[in-house]
Formats: C-alpha cells, sequence, structure tokens
C-alpha cells in the first residue's frame, strides 16, 4: 500500500463529503468519473449508473436540502486492492 495512494483515497473522500455538506453540484461532478462505467448507491434509493445521472441525482438531493446538509465522516479507514 503506497502512503500517496492512501492519502489520495482520503483527500478524495474528505472533497465528497465537503462537497455533500455544502449541497455544490459542480464540485459534486468532479469528483466522479465521466461516463457510464460510474454507479452510486445513494441509501433507500436504486444504484444509479453513469455520471450524467449520478449528477442529476445529486442535484436534486441538494435541491430538496434547504442548501446545505450535516453529514460527516468519522475516522474513514482504507483499503486498497490492485491498482490504483
Amino acid at each position: 500500500l503506497s502512503c500517496d495512494a492512501e492519502a489520495a483515497v482520503l483527500c478524495a473522500n474528505n472533497e465528497f463529503y465537503a462537497a455533500f455538506r455544502a449541497c455544490d453540484t459542480d464540485r459534486m461532478a468532479r469528483l466522479w468519473l465521466e461516463g457510464p462505467r460510474s454507479c452510486c448507491a445513494h441509501p433507500s434509493a436504486a444504484f444509479v449508473h453513469g455520471s450524467e445521472f449520478i449528477i442529476e441525482s445529486w442535484a436534486q438531493i441538494f435541491a430538496q436540502s434547504g442548501g446545505s446538509m450535516e453529514v460527516e465522516c468519522s475516522r474513514p479507514s482504507v483499503i486498497i486492492s490492485g491498482d490504483v
């Protein structure tokens, strides 16, 4: 496990939750692989496939939020399998 790979995953995780808390669709969009291979699992919902649909789903969530959300990821850990 490379410290650089672990740090990159933790940075991406931090940015994800920052975008989530800020309800920032553009910021969230920059985190997803563009194209049909992306997949997102929202709680209590079906999987969303494809970056275009994923960003659309986040935009809908953020529109219903009132402009900010209280969400936190405490003590994240990283397991990397294969090449990053």
